[in-house]
């Protein structure tokens, strides 16, 4: 997985999956033209663990946490906050609370890699993926135990 990343071309979207690795070269490597991490408040504890508890706000661990690393950073939450750095931070806030539950961190990158692909810029393809995720959420007719795949059986009808 280090390996990938430091050989990378083209932008990264990495999630739950390639976030140790993408930590383990940081200091070390520049990865890649575009890095896109997508962390939740836990994953970023473990991701910027020297500095992120003297924080007051979720505001100042996303913009500091683009600055610092220069990815751009998608802090998962029931307020989703898109930092880049030198750029503004963006908000998502549509989804349910069944979004935090296994597998839907997945989604989301996939959905952010999927808008990379067709040439978006990193920061608007993360905010456009976090605000497709949280409407599919919505949409999905299993609110209650809402899994994965019900993200991915709603995304159709929300990227209309």
């Amino acid at each position: 997985m280090v390996a990938l990343l430091v050989l990378a071309t083209l932008a990264l979207a990495l999630g739950p999956a390639g976030l140790p690795g993408w930590a383990a070269i940081t200091q070390a490597a520049e990865v890649g033209p575009v890095t896109l991490i997508t962390p939740h408040q836990g994953e970023f504890a473990r991701l910027f663990s020297s500095l992120a508890s003297g924080f007051r706000s979720k505001l100042e661990q996303a913009r500091w946490a683009a600055e610092q690393s220069s990815a751009v950073v998608l802090l998962k939450g029931a307020d989703t906050l898109v930092a880049a750095p030198d750029r503004g931070l963006l908000v998502a806030s549509l989804g349910l609370p069944s979004l935090a539950t296994a597998g839907t961190g997945d989604v989301l990158t996939g959905i952010v890699a999927a808008f990379l692909a067709k040439g978006m810029e990193p920061q608007l393809a993360a905010v456009a993926a976090a605000a497709a995720q949280q409407r599919a959420s919505v949409e999905a007719p299993q609110r209650a135990g809402l899994v994965a795949s019900d993200l991915i059986d709603a995304l159709p009808r929300v990227l209309r």
